[in-house]
């Protein structure tokens, strides 16, 4: 399976949309998505499963630092991560980050 393609993180003080591309070629039908996201340099991580290419984290802490890894799933089993990074910003300020 290859490795998807972030294509868009959009990030504000206390939440972030981010986007990405599906495998182009994945090993079977892809059943869904796994997230993890973690402030860096933090034990404490976040995970969630969903269906689609987008995701609304909530609940960030402002002026940190984040880790995102998305792994898609088949019936095969999980595939790589891909990877992106991105920062809060303060209140009434949203920063897009470019695909990576």
């Amino acid at each position: 399976m290859l490795v998807m393609c972030f294509s868009k993180v959009q990030a504000r003080a206390r939440d972030a949309v981010v986007s990405w591309d599906p495998p182009l070629r994945p090993n079977g039908i892809i059943t869904n998505y796994t997230l993890r996201y973690y402030i860096d340099e933090s034990d404490d991580e976040n995970f969630a499963v969903i269906r689609t290419t987008t995701a609304n984290l909530t609940l960030l802490k402002p002026f940190s630092n984040y880790t995102v890894l998305i792994f898609s799933s088949t019936e095969a089993g999980m595939g790589p991560s891909a990877v992106a990074t991105f920062h809060t910003n303060q209140d009434g300020k949203t920063v897009v980050f470019p695909a990576l």
